[in-house]
């Protein structure tokens, strides 16, 4: 009898220990499909009944979450592996796999381009520029948060050209995610002069050769004209062809003697003032020296272009 009493005594002890250590099982029931904002994914995201979930055993790590938009399977073997490293055998989990997704937001792509333009606007701070962009992202998928855009400061802008990259980083609470590249194309507007048809050169410029014309002058390196009275009457300096700009480089006042014209060369001797015809080797205006050879005597002269066709020699 004291052996029955015995053994039937060490099998409710038995029983006690195996239900007291039953109690400590945490069973915990996976989802189906798991959200999550963050980076990483923890134990307390992937599981029902989290209030029931003791913190530290919430926060076990689990994984890496999947970019923004995107989703990782997540399957019970592996979970159990993170549990043991994280010294939890005793967490059992009901489910075979869990799908986790990461919550996204995508970026107002215009935001971006606008935060480019200012900064150039900002920069050149030039009037009648018109700018446009050339080369933006399609889509751009970011993590929950408040979206920050600022433009790189380690940029350094180059002289104006008619394409920029502007870097834009791009930050999400306060943590930079990317770095945009908003490609602008730069126009500097202006109405100038353009010419109606081919001028030749030393042709003498009338209203009917011009018109004015809103126009790109961004990479013009000479100083359009840009009023039509500023021209006319004047000579093309080169050949002007149809649809160019006009450029003070391009039109001058035509000379006061044209080489091949009679002139009259005249010299002073103390109070004498001897004259002698002659005619121009080349073009010149008032105030000009040229050369002039002497109709009589054949030799060729330098003098100053006066008014009256005259060139004294001094």
């Amino acid at each position: 009898m004291k052996l029955l009493g015995f053994v039937i005594g060490a099998i409710f002890f038995c029983l006690i220990i195996f239900w007291v250590s039953m109690g400590y099982c945490l069973e915990l029931t996976l989802k189906t499909d798991a959200i999550v904002d963050e980076e990483g994914i923890f134990l307390k995201d992937i599981v029902s009944f989290v209030s029931e979930l003791p913190l530290e055993t919430g926060n076990i790590f689990i994984g890496t979450s999947p970019l923004p938009g995107r989703s990782r399977s997540i399957k019970t073997t592996y979970i159990n592996l993170r549990l043991k490293q994280a010294g939890r055998e005793d967490v059992s989990l009901v489910g075979k796999e869990t799908m986790v997704v990461r919550s996204s937001q995508r970026l107002d792509i215009n935001k971006a381009i606008e935060k480019a333009k200012d900064y150039l606007v900002s920069i050149y701070n030039k009037e009648n520029v018109k700018i446009t962009p050339y080369s933006v992202p399609d889509e751009v998928i970011l993590p929950k948060g408040e979206v920050t855009l600022i433009v790189d400061n380690t940029y350094k802008l180059p002289a104006l050209n008619k394409r920029l990259s502007i870097p834009i980083i791009v930050k999400v609470n306060g943590k930079q995610t990317q770095v945009l590249r908003i490609g602008l194309e730069i126009q500097e507007l202006q109405r100038v002069v353009v010419a109606v048809s081919n001028i030749r050169i030393k042709q003498i410029i009338t209203a009917k050769d011009l018109r004015i014309e809103e126009r790109d002058i961004t990479y013009l390196r000479q100083t359009p004209i840009t009023n039509m009275e500023e021209v006319i009457g004047k000579r093309a300096t080169a050949f002007i062809k149809q649809g160019n700009i006009l450029t003070t480089t391009l039109a001058e006042y035509p000379p006061y003697i044209n080489e091949g014209d009679k002139v009259t060369i005249t010299s002073k001797i103390g109070n004498l003032l001897i004259t002698a015809p002659g005619t121009s080797c080349k073009d010149g205006m008032i105030g000009e020296r040229i050369s002039v050879k002497n109709s009589d005597s054949k030799k060729i002269v330098n003098g100053v272009i006066c008014e009256g066709k005259k060139v004294l020699i001094d």
